[in-house]
This record gives C-alpha cells, sequence and structure tokens, in this order.
C-alpha cells in the first residue's frame, strides 16, 4: 500500500507540473495503469485478504469499494477531458492532478484498518474536492469552495470527537470489565469464597441469563457423562 500511496502520488504531482495538456493526458493514463495493476494485484496477484504496513487491510469490502472506485474515475476522467477542453493550462492540470489525488485519498481510507488513519484520508478527501471546487479561481468558485470547506470539515471534527470518545470509552470498558458469577436459587455458589464477584440473580437477572445457564448445564452435563 506504501507504494502505492506513493507512485499515485508521485503521478499526480508530475501532472500538476506539466507543460502541456497531452502530458497531463499521460500522467493520468499512468495513473489509472497503477490503478488498474493495484486491482489486479488483489484479484490474482495474492494481495487480498492481506495487511500491509499495520494500517492497512484489503479485505472483501474495500476490495470492493476500490473496483467500483476504479471503474468510476477512470469515466469521470475521460468526462472530464471534455468538459475542461476551453480551460487555460493551469487550471487543466491543478483539477486533474487533484483528481488524482481525490482517488488516491479515497482508496486510502477504504483500505485503512485505522480509525485515525481513516481520519486522515477522509479530511485529505476534503481538501482535494475543495481544490476541484476551486480550480476556476473565480470569486463563486472561491466562495463555494470555503463552504464545502466548512461544512465538510465540521462534519469530520464531529466524527474525530466521536472517535476520541470511543476509544476513551473502550479503554474505560476493558479496564473496569472482570468476570462475574450469577448466583441462580439452588446453586452452590458462595460469594465469600469466590474468587470473582458474585451477585445473586433477581427475577429479571434470571430470566434474561436463563438460555446462558441452559448451555452452561448441558455442557456440564455432558463433561460428567465423558467422565
Amino acid at each position: 500500500m506504501i507504494y502505492y500511496l506513493i507512485a499515485s502520488i508521485l503521478i499526480a504531482v508530475t501532472a500538476l507540473f506539466a507543460r502541456t495538456k497531452r502530458a497531463v493526458l499521460a500522467a493520468g493514463i499512468l495513473f489509472y495503469a497503477v490503478q488498474i495493476a493495484a486491482a489486479g494485484m488483489l484479484l490474482w496477484g495474492g494481495l487480498y485478504d492481506t495487511t500491509s504496513a499495520a494500517f492497512f487491510t484489503f479485505d472483501a469490502l474495500g476490495t470492493l469499494f476500490y473496483l467500483l472506485l476504479v471503474v468510476v474515475s477512470m469515466y469521470v476522467f475521460g468526462h472530464s477531458e471534455a468538459y475542461l477542453q476551453g480551460e487555460d493550462l493551469r487550471s487543466y492540470r491543478l483539477y486533474f492532478a487533484l483528481l488524482m489525488l481525490l482517488t488516491t485519498a479515497i482508496a486510502g481510507a477504504y483500505f485503512a484498518n485505522n480509525l485515525a488513519v481513516t481520519w486522515i484520508f477522509l479530511e485529505a478527501t476534503t481538501l482535494c474536492s475543495a481544490g476541484i471546487v476551486y480550480h476556476r479561481r473565480t470569486a463563486q468558485a472561491l466562495e463555494a469552495a470555503w463552504k464545502y470547506v466548512f461544512v465538510c470539515s465540521t462534519g469530520i471534527a464531529m466524527a474525530y470527537l466521536g472517535i476520541l470518545l470511543l476509544a476513551a470509552a473502550t479503554k474505560l470498558l476493558s479496564a473496569t470489565l472482570s468476570p462475574i458469577r450469577i448466583c441462580f436459587p439452588g446453586s452452590r455458589c458462595h460469594p465469600a469464597r469466590e474468587k470473582v464477584p458474585c451477585f445473586a440473580a433477581t427475577p429479571a437477572v434470571r430470566k434474561a441469563a436463563w438460555p446462558v445457564r441452559l448451555s452452561v448445564e448441558h455442557k456440564h452435563q455432558t463433561q460428567q457423562q465423558r467422565r
């Protein structure tokens, strides 16, 4: 995944500093050759269901979304080439460079297995999309770009706050959870002799835990019969 990110970013930077529109298109063809090669590695190259750099996992859902991303972004690239025929070189290369970076950031978000890394890639998609909105550098485009950044950044910031709260709650839960034993009527349960917390079951607890008790009793009976 690191090599994929490096190659994709370098191609996008090359397109950003290209001197002709034909060079930008050549960079785009090379970029999608890298995407197709990555898709081939996922499907037939043994990359599927593996982990890369400890922060990326090529699972089924991420692979499916990535394949869809490659197909859709290729159509977007082709349509954008016709849409930007009358644009100057600066706007032309800025648009396509940011489109490549946007595709790369989305792919990174698909395969990231860490919430913080996912948040970084999501924020990168916001910045790339804002640059695409502003590629014509007009007053209306600038206003639209700022609105886009404000709305998306606010949502992503709230999502990051949720990530922090979730991480804190997970640590608190793992630190406070301990084995417990529920004492049912008629069971041989002596709270003073138990090494784990022991609680008397109320009627509501007995009702909720009844399937668990049946399973435990059945397992105990099976072990007794084997002996």
